[in-house]
């Protein structure tokens, strides 16, 4: 009876193939991973800071990682934001020439507060200027990046970086600025940022995509994908060449841009 019943919970688990041959029953397909959403990968320190900030949300609202939202990060924090539509700053005029950017984007009515923010963003073509309220200043890409000086002593005042912003529908973006020298020994602000955390991607993945779209080397990898899950940016060395990386939030993926630092 025993050896009986060992059969039937054999054949539970095996079935008879065409030729007389017994084969295994194939195993049931594994879930695939749950998509990971835009809040899940920044650190909880800063998600929960973003969202305090925010404000408490009514059910059917939208919440600071909404997909119409864009974040506006930078290294040091307590940079002032300001944003305009590209149409707009391409319409404006003053003494019937076209107004510079920074005479249309710096007033008050495009003041929209200082870093770390998020906001509601219409979809298409902006302008992003981002101005340090203190005397940092730091390399970054993708941008025109300027330093105003006081007019009797000539001293610097402060920099000021103007991004392009494209705002797609439907995808919150989380987008860092940087205002330091990261080669350099941090401030004691910087170093309380980086101490918090910026993104929280596992570093294996981080890692791979560094190897598959960076000219980050093998041996750097590891401290490149912990500074940027700490600040957003780093800095490394690519055969003489020093680079600049940053790591931005598009819906719920994210990308890597590098540039060369210049002075």
């Amino acid at each position: 009876m025993v050896r009986y019943l060992g059969w039937m919970l054999v054949l539970a688990v095996l079935v008879l193939s065409p030729m007389g041959g017994v084969v295994a029953q194939e195993d049931t397909p594994a879930e695939p991973a749950p998509v990971p959403l835009p809040g899940d990968l920044l650190a909880p320190g800063l998600a929960r800071a973003l969202i305090n900030i925010w404000g408490p949300v009514e059910q059917g609202e939208p919440t600071v990682f909404d997909g119409d939202n864009v974040t506006v990060l930078s290294v040091p924090e307590d940079c002032a934001v300001y944003m305009a539509s590209r149409t707009e700053i391409e319409n404006t005029t003053a003494g019937g020439q076209q107004a510079t950017v920074e005479s249309v984007v710096f007033t008050d009515s495009h003041y929209i507060g200082n870093t770390p923010l998020t906001v509601t963003v219409p979809p298409g073509s902006h302008v992003l200027a981002i101005r340090t309220t203190h005397r940092a200043d730091g390399f970054d890409g993708g941008c025109v990046s300027k330093t105003t000086h006081d007019v009797i002593t000539g001293g610097r005042r402060h920099a000021y970086h103007l991004y392009p912003l494209h705002k797609k529908p439907g995808q919150y973006q989380c987008f860092v600025a940087n205002f330091t020298n990261l080669a350099e020994k941090p401030s004691e602000a910087v170093y309380n940022q980086a101490e918090r955390g910026t993104y929280r991607i596992p570093l294996e993945l981080l890692m791979t995509r560094l190897a598959n779209g960076s000219r980050v080397p093998a041996d750097d990898r590891e401290r490149v994908a912990r500074r940027l899950n700490q600040l957003g940016v780093a800095q490394y060395d690519a055969g003489g060449t020093e680079m600049l990386l940053k790591l931005t939030l598009l819906g719920n993926d994210y990308e890597l841009l590098e540039w060369p630092v210049t002075n």
